[in-house]
């Protein structure tokens, strides 16, 4: 559905740095943090070994211990890292646009224990997250952005994960890739500071001592550390980001345009004016709820590898809806969309004729009665 982009020199950098005899904190590692800092104009980047370690490292070296405004309209792992810093999830519903947290259901959810607010952008495209991050200056709460899906992504020329502090993942699917990786992007040295140390089993040097060597505990600490070849890999993909990401643009125009002949009956969670949609995933809303699963699994049939981003939402997987449960009627734009988007193939090395497959596969469900 989304194999990542893997060329020849990654590989390649990939076994010089195995070949290297430094596997782990190394100069491939500081390199790409510093490279990463610089492509986005922040002053500290943190490697991690996944953007849900990233997640947790932020919440929990910001001491944040009270209430977290959190979209159910995500993967488990961003919930998932609120509960395991010892904060409280509390869900906010989403734009019905920009699929990402509602400024407006954000402002009304604030409280007197809300602590931060965890915004996510969805897809690749930006949630309004000026406008969040106005929210959270004005009532002194963390802004911290889940930019898993959104590498280059920007909303009014400013990219995503420098509102607030950035969480970035490396997984195979999303714009760039290091097989697996995270990375924190902040302009707070002691948040980057604190989430080295934790990301290292908690340990730094004994102060005044003269031997390197004698290290003691800080914290209890994780090794979220990212292998020397890896990071080499992410050097690379950093370097092409920017083209991967407008081959996934002209992928989804060409998109756009197929799907058009299809009217009312669905709709593609497209481009906003003053937004830069990089495209993680190809999204499309149904008219028709009643018809997604039938679609799904009909083009599954015809060999197109669809799926769906996310149903269910968070809040009513099992352990949510147990501990943390939202009201019957508190996230209707969430249950709602929840049942009408399907996720297209995208990526980038896919090719024009590949997508007018996948456009066309799609008609004939649609026309054909496979969805029923």
């Amino acid at each position: 559905m989304a194999p990542p982009d893997v060329t020849d020199r990654d590989v390649r950098a990939a076994g010089t740095a195995l070949l290297s005899g430094r596997l782990t904190a190394g100069h491939e590692v500081e390199s790409f943090e510093r490279e990463f800092a610089d492509w986005h104009g922040a002053r500290h980047a943190v490697t991690v070994n996944s953007a849900a370690s990233a997640l947790f490292a932020v919440l929990s070296c910001a001491g944040v211990r009270g209430e977290v405004l959190v979209p159910s309209f995500t993967w488990a792992a961003t919930a998932n890292a609120v509960v395991a810093a010892g904060a409280v999830p509390v869900w906010v519903d989403i734009d019905p646009d920009t699929l990402g947290m509602s400024p407006r259901a954000a402002a009304a959810a604030i409280g007197p224990r809300t602590e931060a607010v965890l915004c996510v952008h969805y897809a690749g495209h930006p949630c309004r997250v000026a406008e969040l991050s106005g929210l959270c200056e004005r009532h002194g709460l963390l802004l911290v952005e889940d930019s898993a899906e959104a590498a280059g992504a920007r909303q009014g020329g400013r990219l995503t994960g420098t509102f607030g502090t950035g969480c970035f993942s490396f997984y195979p699917t999303k714009n760039m890739t290091t097989g697996e990786g995270g990375m924190v992007l902040t302009d707070d040295p002691g948040i980057a500071s604190a989430v080295r140390t934790l990301r290292a089993h908690g340990m730094r040097p004994v102060p005044g001592s003269p031997y390197p060597w004698r290290k003691e505990a800080v914290v209890a600490g994780f090794n979220f550390r990212m292998p020397e070849p890896l990071a080499a890999v992410g050097r690379r993909q950093l370097e092409r980001l920017t083209g991967m990401n407008e081959r996934r643009r002209a992928v989804a125009a060409l998109l756009d345009s197929a799907l058009a002949d299809f009217g009312d009956r669905l709709r593609p969670h497209g481009e906003l004016p003053g937004f830069h949609h990089v495209y993680q995933m190809y999204v499309i809303r149904l008219a028709d709820p009643s018809i997604r699963d039938g679609l799904v699994a009909g083009l599954r049939a015809a060999g197109v590898e669809a799926s769906v981003h996310f149903d269910p939402p968070v809040h009513r997987h099992r352990f949510y809806r147990e501990r943390f449960p939202a009201g019957p009627a508190e996230l209707p734009v969430t249950d709602d969309l929840a049942r009408r988007v399907v996720t297209l193939p995208m990526h980038a090395r896919l090719t024009d004729r590949a997508a007018l497959r996948i456009a066309s596969s799609l008609g004939r469900a649609l026309e054909t009665g496979v969805t029923r």
